[in-house]
């Protein structure tokens, strides 16, 4: 798809290309204008823009076709192809273009989201670049059940979902425990041994780093849930020395 967005943006500027041009050069400029602006650590604004990266990768790709139709063909045949062995040809490269992208979605399904390519460091780098919009709320369910089989009673259950937390709380029948906010200071501080985190990536905020930098160094979960090819959640049990640390780094 890169290959072909390289071999296509030329064309988006050429009077070759016709009049359809003048949408391409527009979409572009309406992107790029309030994107200068917007959050660029959210890449779901890049959403926008992808319908126009894969039209020129498309113009692109069936240009690379025509190009190696037009230098192999008569090599082979010591005359032009047929219009129709041409077209077939070409159409055979295309698709061979489209296979790299489909193999690529279908090795990461159904966890699209989290697709890095070999030049992002592919699955090792899996929700580092933007766990907003990588994870969201992957695993919260299923962390919120675990907590539920193993929490003591009248628990605090400390996330950045209390909401979330406390409707699958009490689908799991435990109206005992108690949601709190990771960002709530004063919450935070009424903490007690027994009680409960769920650290999740796509929740990390500066409001809660703090906290969560210290659970990861000085505290081991109970509990890792994956979400396709990495972790997405880790749950922590205070105990006391947790607990001093936290209240510690809390204090005004």
């Amino acid at each position: 798809m890169l290959l072909g967005v390289l071999c296509g943006l030329p064309f988006v500027f050429s009077k070759r290309l016709g009049d359809g041009r003048f949408l391409l050069l527009f979409w572009g400029l309406f992107w790029f204008l309030p994107f200068t602006v917007l959050g660029g650590k959210f890449t779901r604004y890049y959403t926008f823009a992808l319908p126009l990266v894969l039209i020129i990768s498309a113009i692109g790709t069936s240009r690379i076709a025509h190009l190696i139709v037009n230098f192999v063909a008569p090599r082979f045949q010591g005359a032009r192809l047929p219009e129709r062995s041409s077209s077939m040809l070409r159409a055979a490269l295309i698709l061979l273009f489209l296979a790299f992208p489909a193999i690529a979605a279908a090795r990461v399904s159904p966890y699209y989201r989290l697709y890095i390519n070999i030049f992002g460091g592919g699955n090792a780098q899996a929700g580092n670049y933007f766990p907003h919009d990588e994870f969201y709320d992957g695993s919260v369910r299923e962390a919120t059940y675990k907590v539920s089989a193993i929490a003591r009673p009248a628990a605090r259950v400390a996330s950045e979902t209390t909401e979330l937390v406390t409707f699958y709380l009490q689908q799991a029948q435990r109206g005992d425990l108690v949601a709190v906010s990771l960002s709530d200071q004063m919450a935070v501080r009424e903490l007690a041994t027994g009680d409960i985190i769920i650290d999740a990536k796509g929740r990390r905020y500066f409001s809660n780093d703090k906290l969560t930098n210290i659970l990861r160094s000085a505290a081991t979960p109970i509990d890792r849930l994956p979400y396709g090819p990495t972790n997405s959640i880790s749950i922590y049990v205070l105990d006391e020395r947790v607990l001093t640390l936290i209240r510690e780094a809390n204090m005004p």
